[in-house]
């Protein structure tokens, strides 16, 4: 059965996205490769400067990269038989991002992968020319049919997975499309064949991606569930079955929380809270394309809820937003525009209703109309002015969204208070099509005789402006930010959980990567690295339930116990000590610091190069947050995003913090307080001696305690160390 139903309809906008950056792509239409030469694009080269394969001076030891090519997404991870398969979107060709397929690597532990041949490959295999694509195979999920409801057998594994048709699929010819299909192995994973009725699901959308499957128990009934991204939309899909062959729409979730980026990737599971198996709740991870992250570029955001099988419900989002108890209403645009007066064509005869044609998503506004002056595009311009009213409040609080085109320049697109025909504020968006709230102190002005003013006087690029929801108050407005995040670093990206997994454990794994620069990341033969596999639980932490991430004990095994070093209790008072100097080689090591804050500013650790380049990892007591900063960690120029300082909430018990950091030749993950807060970042030093740090700033703190290893390679002996 192949489902039609149209869902969403396809912009321009998300047409150009996602060629340019493909499945995970969440790009802002400039691409992963756009910094490559079509021939470093296509390059399949293996040199390096060490001359042996896995010792490339850049090549992680403790985290799984292809041995060439490109890697971005971690796709279908599931355990079998005494296995763990971890697909992942390759690129057999090169080193940038194209001709997308699924890789493919096992491993019997989380920690040491054996790379296998190719999975699944784009269509027509044979081609080396990406005008002759007529499929790409983009990210998904797999499941173990262990009760062959599919009917290709007992113990099939069963791998769902977006078809990118570039020149159309068979319903919807002619045009870019994304559906879901299917294929299957009957040997363990080694061979694959496509089903032949797919694609499973197709609506005749252009960004709809990234199936995840899972299965849901209710009692003594178990169905399957499908999760899928309608991208640009900043929704979900959730559809149901009973046979993982048909499938039936049954709710959706979004947008809501961070919605600046595409959304892709997603999943959803169940955790214990606290371990207490009589009060579970269900978690959503969804990954944000590039400019929607707090850090900037590209993130994981997650929700907490309720899922009954069919819908899911979260916890943690705003909800509609309402006046202050003593504030007053002053406009919705629910009504049209009544008191408003209109010069111009910018805005219409009336306000719109959400998204105008061929605009991205426009989202934050409350009700179903806003003021959106994306008329024509970007080429209209006007103005919109309220009737005179008295202030009779200290604040305006209202909706603002579009660009950024202050009131200081010539061309703005502003929303603005006049008092006596004289503007006395102005507010501007972001150059983002999301509402968000924005306020005026108008305490001096109480009394006045005042009129609201909204400007569109732009016809560039984001020349417009939406406001909405304008209300009075005496009381400020700070809203909550109720968006959660799984990693607070810049190299955290499409993570999910393996299927089918042994004692219900719940362990995720992620691109080691970020959409703003990844095709830029300076690696020879190869680009692109997984995370460390990561267990996770739900914790309440400072009466709030959030996600607990930890790496997999099997990690451990990775130490080198010989090289183990500890430093004794010591105080630092503006001052740095080392750290197992001339006992370990901190370029591949585990390190577990726990301090106590005392006078200090600001403490941490700081890994060292002998060409002056530092990577500082570190707590801000004045910020209350874990901090990696790579500004002087770097070699050589990257990326104009990537020299920056990356930091995430920790909190504080009893004036103590604990931070634990496992680092690579170019990456380091950090787990702060037992997993509370993580972050994730590569780095791109000199070759050379590496020396390890620990400091304190601005007054004393003690080095309660300070342990660290070396960790061995994962590669097979003789790539090893």
């Amino acid at each position: 059965m192949r489902i039609t139903a149209t869902l969403a309809g396809i912009s321009a906008f998300s047409l150009m996205s996602i060629i340019s950056t493909g499945c995970g792509g969440g790009g802002d239409g400039q691409g992963a490769d756009s910094s490559l030469s079509s021939s470093e694009a296509n390059s399949s080269s293996t040199s390096n400067s060490s001359g042996q394969l896995y010792q490339e001076p850049d090549r992680n030891q403790s985290r799984f990269s292809p041995k060439e090519n490109w890697l971005n997404d971690p796709n279908g991870l599931v355990y079998a038989d005494g296995t763990y398969h971890m697909f992942y979107q390759y690129n057999p060709n090169g080193t940038g991002w194209g001709f997308m397929s699924w890789g493919h690597a096992t491993s019997t532990d989380l920690v040491h992968w054996d790379e296998q041949d190719l999975a699944l490959s784009y269509q027509p295999s044979q081609t080396t020319s990406a005008d002759a694509l007529t499929e790409m195979i983009f990210s998904g999920s797999a499941v173990l049919d262990e009760q062959n409801l599919a009917g290709f057998g007992d113990n099939a594994l069963l791998a769902f997975y977006t078809s990118h048709y570039p020149k159309g699929s068979p319903q919807y010819p002619g045009r870019l499309i994304q559906a879901q299909s299917l294929a299957y192995s009957l040997d363990g994973g080694t061979t694959w064949a496509r089903y032949e009725g797919n694609p499973l699901i197709d609506i005749g959308s252009a960004d709809f991606r990234d199936p995840k499957v899972i299965p849901y128990i209710d009692g003594d009934s178990k169905k399957w569930v499908m999760l899928v991204t309608l991208s640009v939309e900043r929704k979900v899909a959730i559809y149901e079955s009973t046979n993982l062959i048909d499938w039936n729409l049954a709710s959706t979730f979004g947008p809501v929380n961070a919605v600046d980026g595409l959304w892709e990737m997603p999943d959803l599971f169940p955790l214990p809270v606290d371990g207490d198996e009589n009060n579970v709740k269900w978690v959503m991870l969804l990954s944000v394309g590039d400019g929607g992250a707090p850090n900037g570029g590209s993130g994981v955001q997650y929700f907490v809820g309720d899922f009954d099988g069919t819908t899911f419900t979260a916890d943690n989002t705003q909800g509609e937003a309402v006046e202050a108890h003593d504030g007053e209403l002053f406009e919705d645009f629910e009504a049209g525009y009544g008191q408003w007066t209109v010069i111009g064509e910018a805005f219409g005869s009336s306000p719109a209703e959400g998204t105008l044609p061929d605009q991205q998503m426009v989202s934050g506004y409350e009700g179903h109309h806003l003021v959106n002056s994306y008329r024509n595009g970007d080429a209209s311009t006007g103005t919109l002015t309220s009737e005179t009213f008295t202030i009779n409040a200290d604040y305006i609080h209202f909706l603002i969204g579009g660009g950024h085109h202050p009131a200081t320049g010539s061309n703005e697109t502003t929303f603005n208070l006049l008092v006596d025909g004289q503007r006395v504020e102005s507010a501007t968006g972001e150059d983002a099509e999301q509402l968000r709230w924005h306020s005026f102190d108008v305490s001096e002005y109480r009394g006045d005789e005042a009129k609201l003013r909204i400007v569109d006087q732009n016809t560039g690029g984001w020349g417009h402006i939406n406001v909405d929801h304008i209300w009075f108050s005496d009381e400020p407005f700070e809203p909550q930010d109720t968006a959660l995040w799984m990693d607070y670093g810049p190299d955290f990206y499409a993570p999910i959980t393996f299927d089918n997994m042994p004692a219900d454990r719940r362990v995720a794994m992620g691109w080691a990567n970020n959409w703003r620069y990844a095709g830029a990341i300076p690696t020879s033969g190869w680009r692109g690295s997984m995370s460390l596999a990561r267990e996770l639980s739900l914790e309440t932490v400072d009466g709030e339930i959030q996600l607990v991430q930890t790496p997999v004990r099997e990690v451990q095994d990775l130490r080198d116990e010989s090289t183990y070093t500890a430093l004794p209790e010591v105080t630092l008072d503006n001052e740095s000590t080392p750290l197992g100097e001339g006992l370990i080689d901190p370029r591949v090591a585990e390190v577990n610091v726990r301090l106590t804050l005392g006078s200090a500013d600001e403490v941490g650790i700081r890994l060292e190069s002998g060409e002056g380049e530092s990577l500082t990892i570190g707590f801000s007591v004045e910020e209350g947050a874990l901090f990696v900063d790579r500004r002087k960690a770097n070699r050589q120029f990257i990326h104009p995003d990537f020299n920056s300082l990356y930091e995430g909430p920790l909190s504080v018990t009893n004036e103590e913090v604990e931070i634990r950091v496992y680092f690579d030749r170019s990456m380091v993950e950090i787990f702060g307080n037992g997993g509370e807060t993580v972050l994730a970042s590569r780095f791109f030093m000199s070759e050379g001696e590496r020396t390890l740090h620990l400091y304190s700033k601005g007054g004393a703190a003690e080095v309660s305690s300070a342990e660290a290893w070396e960790l061995t390679s994962i590669w097979p002996s003789g790539f090893g160390m």
